[in-house]
């Protein structure tokens, strides 16, 4: 059993223990236990945004510099809208042609990651590439939290919908 499929283990034993632990009146079908997000793992959907651009006989180094350039991509996806110059000054360091093939490339991954998950909204905290045992490598990403900033801005639009119900 690898790694993940333990940990998936695991949290499943540990929700059936929490389940298990609650008197009889709680413990009825009712009773579930919620993930935050019901979608894909954010790593596997980072991975579908990512795997067109992945070239065979990458190293580790190489793909943990892509992937790092996919989160970018995906997280500048999440904007209402791109600033092409302020993106471009994260490239100012390479020369023409490579900030050229730079944005070319940002704007093919941020097309993707639009195309295929429109609706994923979560933002990538982090993420790890890790090597595996037959010398390939696989990817792990967290999403973040919800911030209280967005928690706030919605809560005068719901306000404002109560206040016109009554």
């Amino acid at each position: 059993m690898g790694k993940a499929s333990r940990r998936k283990h695991e949290r499943r034993r540990f929700e059936q223990l929490t389940i298990e632990g609650l008197p009889d009146a709680l413990r009825s079908e009712q009773v579930r236990i919620r993930r935050q997000h019901s979608g894909p793992k954010i790593s596997d959907a980072l991975l579908d945004v990512l795997r067109p651009f992945i070239e065979p006989g990458l190293n580790t180094e190489q793909m943990r510099a892509l992937t790092e350039f996919a989160v970018f991509a995906w997280n500048l996806s999440l904007q209402p809208r791109i600033d092409r110059r302020t993106v471009q000054q994260h490239f100012s360091h390479l020369d023409e042609s490579m900030q050229q093939a730079s944005m070319r490339l940002l704007g093919q991954m941020v097309e993707r990651k639009r195309k295929r998950h429109p609706q994923d909204r979560r933002p990538i905290a982090s993420f790890q590439v890790h090597e595996t045992d037959d010398g390939g490598w696989y990817v792990t990403a967290a999403a973040a939290a919800e911030s209280q900033a967005e928690t706030d801005n919605r809560a005068p639009a719901e306000a404002s919908a109560k206040g016109e119900q009554q």
